[in-house]
């Protein structure tokens, strides 16, 4: 499957050629929104915003699109970024969504199957 990583400023030319390329894409809103180095001001609120955003363009270009969120690295669940972002992207969840986290091999990163397990329960989709 292949995931495109797209800003806002991007998201709308995307999403108008995203009919012709089948059903195959996830459109991720962006990368890692809960680090400031990637969105500033890191806030679940301000993620919320560009998913609704993302979600009223694939109403206009092409409801079947499938959008990937929240696509937050690990600290996401600890410093509870990743629950009110769901909490915020929930009403426009559609069935051919998914969720997305980031993961690293590492000294510093969780075990990778409990990190998993722990991320679908806090998703809701479990």
């Amino acid at each position: 499957m292949l995931a495109c990583r797209i800003g806002m400023t991007t998201c709308f030319t995307c999403w108008r050629s995203s009919s012709t390329l089948g059903s195959d894409i996830t459109f991720g809103i962006w990368n890692e929104p809960n680090l400031d180095k990637f969105l500033f001001p890191s806030s679940p609120d301000l993620y919320g915003d560009l998913f609704d955003y993302a979600d009223m363009a694939r109403s206009d270009a092409n409801p079947a699109a499938r959008l990937g969120g929240t696509g937050a690295e690990h600290g996401a669940l600890a410093s509870g970024f990743f629950a009110s972002a769901m909490a915020r992207m929930q009403p426009r969840l559609r069935p051919q969504d998914v969720i997305t986290v980031h993961w690293y091999p590492g000294l510093r990163s969780p075990d990778l199957l409990a990190y998993m397990q722990d991320t679908l329960a806090r998703s809701g989709h479990a």
